[in-house]
């Protein structure tokens, strides 16, 4: 097929968002039509400034559509406004042609109206696998999206203008993860492999809980296969994505110790497969989770000698208060059982959470000064921000109060605590000014 008849999509493969290029590249290898109607280019640097310093730029002019992707959390929606009109403008200074561009991810999704009159296109809210190939492919043999467009899956939707008339498009139903990778063996985007979506608990800050209130996991068998199909292309250790390791395979609020081991005894067949990581980042456990039943079942398979644990706070107030669904009396316990068979831990702690008082912040600042005095445990500092899409997102930002930061640089220097509740600080105030 000639270069004229194919369209082009250009987006930018870095960190935070390689997760979520990784799985919609992913939806793609398996797409009938892509292969035949699309190229793709993957920029692995800031793409204004890689379009800013293109000396090619007569190559664009001889693609159909050129397609740009952003994925967005919200601190990233910061300057997105100047952004998109930076690069709109680049190419009609250089080939009179303006791309379609297409926004996803937890901001998107949360708030699509304020994201389309960026100058995006179309906006996919929620689960995207499904929607986004056959858009681009709607758009490429018709040149718009139109009101006629059905052909939509998903929690959430599509938002787009049509004749400057908002069209949107909504859909209640899930997707099943079986039909697809989080992983695209075609273009070497490799992350961590889905093994569940969703999050029954819903707490007051999050984005992802408020989206996806329920979980649902991905079959044994297609994570076996992906996984398989890693190895042979070199790809020797892996990790996990869920919100809840631990939860892979429950249909309840409590954790399913057999289909855990049938996971992980499966996988460590594996032949050329050497470490699995299971219960860190990006996956972290909840605390009431983690049993003995349950470490038995990981223990002779993982490779990690830690495990990230969501504890927020160290007062059962404010735990009840942020609706988590647990108490911090949980989380001692399950420092005590991983410390009973040897594994460290790295702890969750979010800071300035609203209505956070004097007295939550002194159990905070007690419980630190007992890490101080131990080895097996870390902390994972944050600051509370006002994400868009989670119930908080009206809440002030969260602050540190200084007996709080003095703590945490005795944690720093010691090389008991890490994170970034100081640039959260910043972030926090201006996602509140949004």
């Amino acid at each position: 097929m000639s270069l004229e008849k194919k369209s082009l999509i250009l987006f930018n493969y870095s960190k935070p968002n390689t997760y979520s290029y990784a799985a919609l590249m992913g939806s793609l290898d398996s797409f009938s039509d892509f292969s035949d109607n699309f190229e793709i280019k993957i920029i692995n640097q800031n793409l204004f400034k890689f379009l800013k310093n293109e000396q090619n730029w007569q190559n664009y002019s001889n693609y159909k559509h050129i397609i740009l992707l952003y994925s967005l959390f919200s601190e990233q929606f910061l300057g997105f406004s100047d952004k998109i009109f930076k690069i709109k403008k680049l190419f009609k200074e250089h080939i009179e042609k303006s791309p379609i561009i297409i926004a996803g991810g937890p901001h998107p999704s949360a708030r699509p109206i304020e994201v389309l009159n960026t100058g995006v296109d179309i906006v996919i809210q929620g689960e995207g696998e499904y929607n986004f190939p056959r858009i681009i492919n709607w758009i490429h043999q018709k040149d718009y999206l139109d009101e006629s467009y059905d052909d939509y899956r998903g929690k959430g939707g599509i938002y787009y203008y049509y004749n400057s008339k908002l069209c949107s498009k909504e859909s209640s139903e899930r997707l099943n993860l079986d039909n697809y990778s989080s992983i695209s063996f075609k273009h070497r985007l490799f992350g961590p492999v889905e093994i569940s979506r969703g999050c029954p608990f819903c707490c007051k800050f999050c984005q992802y809980g408020n989206f996806y209130n329920n979980m649902k996991h991905k079959s044994i068998k297609t994570i076996f296969k992906t996984i398989e199909k890693a190895v042979e292309v070199k790809y020797d250790k892996i990790w996990f994505l869920s919100s809840n390791s631990f939860a892979y395979g429950s249909k309840s609020l409590n954790p399913n110790p057999g289909k855990v081991k049938e996971l992980l005894g499966k996988l460590y067949k594996i032949e050329g497969l050497n470490e699995i990581y299971f219960g860190t980042f990006p996956s972290e456990v909840r605390p009431e989770f983690v049993t003995r039943e349950i470490i038995d079942a990981c223990l002779p398979y993982i490779s990690n000698k830690y495990f990230v644990i969501g504890a927020q706070t160290a007062s059962n107030r404010l735990l009840q208060y942020i609706n988590r669904g647990h108490t911090f009396e949980d989380v001692l316990n399950a420092i005590d059982i991983l410390k009973e068979y040897g594994f460290n831990c790295h702890l969750d702690f979010i800071f300035g959470l609203p209505s956070e008082t004097s007295e939550d912040i002194d159990k905070n600042i007690n419980f630190f000064k007992y890490v101080l005095n131990k080895n097996n445990i870390k902390i994972h500092s944050h600051t509370f921000m006002p994400l868009p899409g989670s119930k908080f997102e009206n809440e002030p930002a969260g602050k540190v109060s200084n007996r709080l930061q003095k703590i945490l640089r005795q944690l720093i220097s010691q090389g008991k605590a890490y994170g970034q509740y100081q640039n959260q600080l910043k972030v926090g105030q201006l996602i509140e000014n949004l």
